[in-house]
């Protein structure tokens, strides 16, 4: 499907190392997922630590990598962590060898619940006061995965395939949802201009007057819409509503998928998010149904890329091969796959 309108996939991944379940590498997968729909651009979210997918510092410099070999291409990069959940290095020094490659941005995941748990680190900690101060300074962007969906902590209402996939978080050993508010609030409270953009519309989609607060407190504070589908579930109980918060909000929300070379399981997920932006359309995932609100023009520029482009500039950074060099001699070691050591190894820089 080819979209109408010029769009940024702001949210988009590479999950499967070096090629894909289909033999495709990173960068042809990319590439296909862009042209597939016409996209403008991607940016690739690296998360160098997600246990799901066993991923390491490999992420970042499949990142990089990407923006040398599709031109146009934006990335965020991540903080990376020691065998013992530690900052590998300084976080205010990996900030700045992330800034000095060419990242257009920092990509955070460490307050997905399951992350919390395995990390053990609070983000309100003195360990990360360097780096958050460093990023509100530079002026740089932020895209930020904070909890969870709310249903995730009542077992109920949890499938058991998600269950599996540990996803359920009401058996007393993960943080709540408001502690890890808490937490994110305490970082915007000691850095209220941090440029940040919650991911999964900071999973507030029954909560619109809270998400209103904090929009009315941190002028550079937006969200996407990636889905979690309990948010659309939400907009689907009131889309006259939301027609008018998404229209109020402008400025403040972007298009992001969670797509990537795995597909986020379903490759009809970014076909889901247009229309329900573009048309009134019925649609249904997961047994979830939900009518569009069929944005105006003007509304849809800004939500669709023109948000994303004024957070990071209209065109990538471009990469410091020479820095990239250097960032791969220093974290090497923490590849844990050697055939993924070897194909970074023998990159073409």
């Amino acid at each position: 499907m080819k979209y109408s309108h010029p769009v940024i996939d702001g949210h988009y991944h590479i999950l499967e190392g070096w090629f894909n379940h289909e033999g495709q590498d990173f960068a042809k997968s990319a590439k296909a997922y862009r042209d597939s729909r016409g996209f403008d651009a991607l940016n690739v979210c690296a998360v160098p630590y997600l246990e799901e997918y066993h991923t390491d510092v490999s992420n970042n410099i499949l990142a990089a990598l990407c923006k040398i070999r599709l031109p146009g291409t934006y990335a965020h990069g991540g903080l990376i962590y020691s065998d013992d959940h530690t900052p590998a290095y300084s976080p205010e020094e990996q900030y700045r060898d992330l800034m000095e490659i060419g990242f257009d941005g920092i990509k955070m995941l460490e307050t997905k619940p399951s992350e919390i748990r395995r990390l053990g680190r609070a983000m309100d900690e003195p360990l990360f006061e360097g780096w958050f101060d460093a990023i509100e300074k530079g002026g740089t962007h932020m895209v930020w995965h904070v909890a969870d969906p709310g249903h995730f902590w009542i077992r109920e209402c949890v499938s058991q395939e998600f269950v599996d996939r540990g996803w359920f978080y009401g058996d007393g050993t993960y943080p709540s949802k408001e502690e890890i508010y808490r937490q994110v609030l305490n970082v915007l409270e000691r850095h209220p201009l941090l440029k940040v953009t919650f991911a999964h519309f900071f999973f507030l989609g029954d909560e619109p007057q809270r998400l209103e607060e904090i929009f009315g407190k941190y002028p550079n504070v937006n969200v996407d819409i990636t889905p979690g589908w309990e948010m659309y579930a939400a907009f689907g109980r009131d889309p006259a509503f939301w027609r008018e918060f998404f229209v109020k909000y402008a400025d403040r929300i972007g298009f992001g998928t969670d797509s990537g070379d795995e597909s986020a399981g379903d490759p009809g997920i970014p076909d889901i998010v247009y229309r329900f932006l573009t048309t009134e359309e019925e649609q249904e995932i997961w047994g979830i149904r939900f009518g569009g609100i069929a944005l105006d023009d003007g509304t849809l520029e800004k939500i669709l890329r023109g948000n994303l482009l004024r957070r990071v500039g209209k065109t990538p950074k471009p990469v410091n091969r020479d820095a990239l060099r250097r960032y791969i001699a220093k974290v090497r070691h923490l590849i844990r796959d050697d055939g993924l050591r070897g194909k970074i190894d023998g990159a073409e820089l």
